[in-house]
């Protein structure tokens, strides 16, 4: 039975994914910073799919005792084929000036150091038992995008493409049976992309509006992600690429869509 460690998975497309994998026949360890919201996701998994096999952890994914944890509950039962660092935090829409530096801290602290922080500890595991593939998330500034507002979350996650070219680079350097990829899931709808909706009721009607014509559900994103892990342990798994954003903006017309409508 292949196993998948995914980080951040008790609620949005962590989560998701962990029921994708699931349905797929897939041994899941979940992991989240609350212990009883952790085991409430591990109860709310297995009704969902009975017979399937779910465990969890609560942890801090800044922690390398933690995350030390995580992997060995992972292994207990066998070699983790993947390893995804989906844990991470948006931050509030304001300018870089106007913003708490502690709130730029926690940002990247999650975001880059708790990726670097998981990989570490799944590279070591992986070393060991001789096969693997790592995923960090990634999100928008990967790609390079500037939306004023969001600068701070925008640079973890650029900083997180490099990272993703340079582990690979060390992985190869060091000859270890360990590979390295990015996923890139576009815009989920999930409560990091509401937070992204203005008070202003002109501001927000219009940022729904290309919300609604290029997010997706969490469902929809995570069983194209499980497939592609599952089909070829892609590298690179790109959900919203260039050509399917112009495809939506040429179909909005006809294309009805209200994913917001709570």
């Amino acid at each position: 039975m292949k196993r998948i460690v995914i980080t951040g998975s008790t609620r949005g497309i962590g989560r998701a994914l962990a029921e994708r994998f699931m349905e797929s026949g897939w041994s899941v360890v979940i992991n989240g910073r609350n212990r009883s919201t952790v085991d409430q996701a591990v109860l709310e998994l297995l009704e969902h799919n009975p017979g399937g096999y779910c465990r969890g952890l609560f942890g801090d994914v800044r922690s390398a005792a933690d995350m030390r944890k995580l992997w060995d509950l992972a292994a207990s039962d066998g070699p983790v084929d993947v390893w995804i660092n989906n844990a991470g935090i948006d931050q509030t829409r304001q300018m870089i000036w106007d913003m708490e530096p502690d709130e730029i801290r926690s940002i990247f602290d999650v975001n880059v150091l708790g990726s670097l922080i998981g990989t570490q500890a799944a590279v070591r595991g992986m070393s060991v038992q001789g096969l693997g593939i790592i995923y960090l998330m990634e999100g928008l500034g990967s790609s390079g995008m500037v939306r004023p507002g969001i600068s701070v979350y925008g640079a973890s996650k650029a900083a997180l493409t490099y990272l993703v070219k340079a582990l690979s680079a060390e992985l190869r350097s060091a000859d270890l049976p360990v590979k390295i990829g990015a996923i890139s899931p576009g815009m989920v709808v999930t409560d990091l992309l509401r937070k992204g909706i203005p008070e202003d009721p002109d501001e927000a009607r219009e940022t729904k509006r290309i919300f609604n014509i290029l997010s997706d559900t969490p469902q929809d994103v995570s069983a194209f992600i499980r497939d592609r892990i599952i089909r070829s342990r892609s590298s690179r798994i790109n959900w919203l690429t260039g050509r399917k954003i112009a495809w939506r903006f040429a179909t909005a017309a006809f294309r009805k869509r209200d994913l917001f409508n709570d």
